[in-house]
């Protein structure tokens, strides 16, 4: 029935017409040979009569009569075939599902983690990668500890806030991984910023999404450094101008002419 065959067209039927992959039964003859006859849990996929493929789990084990009774040894071999068909298709729709969210998750321009409830790695883009190690090809497999990545961040230099204390930059940044808040700020090396957005799941995990804030942090600079250049030229400009004069030009009252 699960290959679309009549009982009388199986017997001594050839099973190389319904094997997808002959190559696949020629090693399973093989091993089947070599283990005397015994093979369990073996995934393979057979096509039925009308052509469909289906996916099957296969255990084989020797088999003879004895006393009227069914033993497993002798000659005889004896197959339990479980249709896994199902089974394999929500598998595989899964790790389409998962490889599209990869692709999605490696196009934004922001660094994105996920970490599961006890803190371990369960995806991470290239870009997070690259703002805690840049210009280095760090391994940052699933189920790494949160505390293992930042402090081996912290202890190779990529971290400017670290420096001469990274144990206790650790421990501070561990208290705001595991209560996030407001957006935390992070001074790395090179003179890069990294602005970090931090939620909880659902589940208990967190996510968190990294963003490059340095051009912003630089602008800022270059703001406060002319702010304070125009502070001391109107602190001198006060030296020389009578108050009355001095307040209506800086309050913008009156327009300065030469």
């Amino acid at each position: 029935e699960l290959l679309g065959y009549a009982k009388e067209e199986m017997e001594r039927f050839d099973t190389r017409a319904f094997w997808h992959d002959l190559g696949q039964r020629s090693r399973i003859i093989e091993i089947l040979r070599e283990r005397g006859g015994q093979l369990l849990n073996e995934k393979a996929v057979w096509r039925t009569k009308q052509g469909s493929l289906v996916h099957v789990l296969l255990s084989y084990v020797q088999s003879a009569y004895r006393g009227g009774h069914i033993s497993f040894a002798g000659s005889k071999r004896l197959l339990w075939v479980y249709d896994v068909t199902a089974l394999e298709r929500s598998e595989e729709a899964r790790r389409r599902s998962e490889q599209r969210l990869t692709e999605a998750i490696e196009s934004i321009s922001e660094g994105f983690v996920c970490y599961d409830a006890d803190d371990r790695l369960v995806l991470c883009n290239s870009r997070y990668r690259d703002m805690l190690y840049p210009r280095h090809d760090v391994d940052l497999s699933a189920g790494m500890k949160f505390e293992s990545i930042v402090r081996r961040a912290a202890e190779g230099g990529h971290v400017k806030d670290a420096e001469g204390r990274v144990d206790e930059w650790v421990a501070a940044r561990l208290l705001q991984h595991r209560n996030p808040g407001e957006p935390q700020v992070l001074r790395l090396a090179a003179g890069r910023w990294v602005m970090v957005s931090e939620r909880r799941t659902v589940e208990g995990g967190t996510v968190a999404v990294y963003s490059d804030i340095t051009e912003l942090k630089q602008r800022e600079e270059n703001l406060s450094e002319k702010s304070a250049a125009l502070e001391a030229l109107s602190g001198k400009l006060a030296k020389y101008l009578a108050p009355q004069v001095y307040d209506s030009i800086f309050t913008g009252r009156q327009d300065v002419k030469i």
